[in-house]
């Protein structure tokens, strides 16, 4: 065809921005949208600016709880179904639907609690294996080959609650503490004890009360032979002086001894915090606290009789603390036989009431 060009035709040049409708800018917005809903942050999508959700911790709970969502429509489906197959086949038990990952949030959780639970022989240890990604099989074969390695003693016994690999010491601190051999038949060296030390056995012997043996030849000893003593129906032949109550002050000394400690103790404790940078007594290791209750007793033992206890005589008396060793060493024996005769230890009140006890008994005057 000829082109006819003339003052009617006019050239216009244009063009289309179709190329650019399906571009990103316009599902970018729509996907974010999408990720925030399910929960999954902008960090793992590669869309740092985009608005939604800031804390990836909170994301990542939000996409587990909606993961468990789905997970729980799909069982009540499946349940369903599985019912449907039962009544139509007639089986007795209908079939269990078991997930490979129990719990979507912490798998650390997870396994440390598999671990407890087949301490308590609530789950098999075949599970244990599985769950952690171990073949059963090969693991039994290898556990039963290590074994038979230890009973032939060819590798190294595994140490726990059923094997002591100190045996032999075992035995001869049990040997030492029943007085059946010497420390020098065990290899134990023991220096030269100083001048004025006791042990416990030798303190227990010096304030043990005196034994009255049967032959002693004194008038109140205990008659050898039957017969020797008071002739049976026989009256007294002089009047028998009347018996006289003598009450003990031993009480009132004890009453002030057992409010002393409370008064000790509020005094003592909130320095022992401060020491040891605790919050309260509660937080203290077992090591501390016996330091602590070692110090108040020493320091009650310290006290004369119906002092005035302030803050003023306690700190002076915690200077001379140890200046009574003997008194000290003296209710630590009364104390652990006391425990002894009741076969079981003592709680906070009663070791209180002890200690007040042992006071009344030390100071009174009678």
């Amino acid at each position: 065809m000829d082109l006819i060009w003339g003052p009617d035709l006019e050239l216009i040049e244009s063009k289309t921005s179709v190329h650019q409708f399906l571009g990103e800018g316009k599902y970018i917005p729509h996907l974010n949208n999408i990720y925030a809903g399910l929960g999954i942050p902008p960090t793992l999508t590669g869309t740092f600016g985009a608005a939604g959700t800031t804390n990836n911790f909170i994301s990542l709970k939000t996409l587990t709880q909606r993961l468990e969502y789905g997970r729980a429509v799909l069982t009540r489906f499946w349940k369903h179904e599985i019912e449907l197959v039962q009544k139509a086949m007639g089986f007795t038990y209908a079939a269990e639907i078991e997930f490979d990952r129990m719990d979507l949030s912490n798998e650390d959780a997870e396994k440390a609690l598999l671990i407890q639970l087949a301490d308590r022989n609530l789950i098999s240890d075949e599970l244990i294996q599985t769950k952690f990604g171990i073949n059963p099989d090969m693991e039994k074969s290898r556990l039963n080959r290590e074994r038979r390695e230890r009973d032939t003693n060819t590798r190294v016994r595994k140490a726990g609650p059923w094997y002591d690999p100190v045996f032999e010491n075992t035995l001869k601190k049990i040997a030492l503490q029943l007085g059946m051999v010497t420390p020098s038949q065990v290899g134990l060296e023991l220096n030269k004890k100083k001048s004025g030390e006791k042990n416990a056995l030798e303190m227990k012997a010096e304030f043990a009360p005196p034994t009255k043996l049967a032959n002693d030849s004194s008038s109140k000893s205990l008659p050898k032979e039957a017969g020797e003593g008071r002739p049976k129906l026989s009256k007294d032949s002089q009047k028998r002086k009347d018996k006289v109550f003598k009450p003990r002050t031993g009480a009132k000394l004890s009453i002030w001894a057992s409010k002393a400690q409370d008064q000790i103790s509020e005094i003592i404790n909130p320095l022992y915090l401060e020491f040891f940078k605790k919050k309260n007594l509660r937080m203290l290791s077992n090591a501390e606290s016996m330091e602590l209750e070692d110090v108040k007793t020493r320091l009650l033992l310290n006290l004369e009789p119906f002092e005035d206890i302030n803050s003023d005589s306690v700190l002076v008396s915690l200077d001379k603390v140890d200046q009574n060793p003997a008194i000290v060493s003296q209710y630590t024996i009364w104390i652990k036989a006391l425990k002894t005769e009741l076969d079981r230890d003592l709680n906070y009140e009663e070791i209180k009431q002890a200690k007040a006890s042992f006071y009344s008994m030390v100071y009174n005057p009678d």
